[in-house]
């Protein structure tokens, strides 16, 4: 793959990446829609949105790019990225463990989902490799803020990621369950 062009980045500003196109996340992509100015004073920001989703009002912000699902070009947006917005599904978790990004987790609520994002966000945040923000505290005032102080404190998730030794995802993501607070 010749990867994600991002030529028009014209700065060498950190990238967020935002897994913004999954079902339900319209309060993430409210609230990060509202932070929009404020997060580009420091960062570049690449959203990956649903099929159908792309904002052609945002379409020609600087520094900031959306992408409907980037299959094949994900490996690379991830290797150039200094943190991660997501849900908090399995998947996804191990991606970023694998790769070491920091992770900001917003998973949805317990009334939302089956309650296994809140569990996988409860067990990485334990375990220090992702900072958790449910949804029903998702405001833009605390998206912005959890966002620079993950950043800030990139180092210590990126050490608690790096001393991990787990090749098996499956395994790691039950062991982390297993050490977590919230064992059903």
């Amino acid at each position: 793959s010749k990867g994600v062009q991002l030529c028009d980045f014209h700065t060498q500003k950190p990238v967020i990446l935002v897994m913004g196109g999954s079902l339900g996340s319209q309060v993430l992509n409210g609230a990060l829609r509202a932070n929009l100015d404020r997060l580009l004073e420091q960062f570049q920001i690449v959203h990956l949105v649903g099929k159908g989703n792309v904002d052609a009002e945002l379409a020609g912000k600087r520094g900031y790019r959306q992408f409907e699902y980037l299959n094949e070009e994900l490996p690379d947006v991830l290797a150039m990225s200094s943190l991660v917005i997501s849900r908090a599904g399995a998947t996804s978790l191990f991606e970023f463990l694998g790769l070491k990004k920091p992770m900001l987790l917003i998973p949805l609520s317990l009334q939302a989902s089956r309650g296994d994002q809140i569990l996988n966000a409860a067990s990485f945040e334990k375990a220090g490799y992702a900072d958790v923000l449910p949804e029903e505290q998702l405001t833009a005032e605390t998206l912005a803020a959890r966002v620079e102080a993950l950043y800030a404190n990139r180092e210590r998730y990126i050490a608690a990621m790096s001393a991990r030794q787990d090749t098996d995802a499956v395994a790691a993501i039950v062991s982390l369950i297993e050490a977590s607070s919230l064992k059903a």
